[in-house]
């Protein structure tokens, strides 16, 4: 499935609540706590999802470090 299913945003902090669940096929992450936002992942979209947040997270401190 390369398609998005539901739009949403969150803005996660540092001290933001986050869980994860595991399930045969796939995990369920929930940011927020109950009321939060919850996503699920194949083992394969986790595994990008890792890569692209590691690299979000060095491009964001390199810009910072320039600044």
């Amino acid at each position: 499935m390369n398609e998005v299913v539901v739009s949403a945003w969150v803005q996660i902090s540092g001290e933001c609540e986050i869980s994860y669940h595991v399930a045969p096929e796939e995990v369920e992450i929930q940011v927020g706590g109950r009321s939060g936002f919850i996503v699920f992942a194949s083992e394969a979209g986790l595994a990008h999802l890792v890569e692209q947040s590691t690299k979000a997270l060095g491009a964001l401190r390199a810009q910072r470090d320039k600044a």
